[in-house]
């Protein structure tokens, strides 16, 4: 996933933070971190969706 991103915002710092808990969501799951001046958070939800992954934006 995170190359799919990369090639579609190749200047955007993208990782994963894994979930390392058995815990059920919030407290328990992975994040797609993204950090960049712009991108389009819907196309990146999309891409994720037609992954088959679940994603959505976390409320600070």
């Amino acid at each position: 996933m995170v190359t799919s991103v990369k090639q579609v915002y190749p200047k955007l710092k993208v990782n994963f933070d894994m979930d390392e808990t058995s815990l059920p969501f919030p407290q328990g799951h992975t994040v797609l971190r993204v950090e960049g001046e712009y991108f389009d958070t819907e196309q990146i939800i999309l891409m994720m969706k037609k992954s088959q992954l679940n994603c959505e934006i976390m409320k600070e």
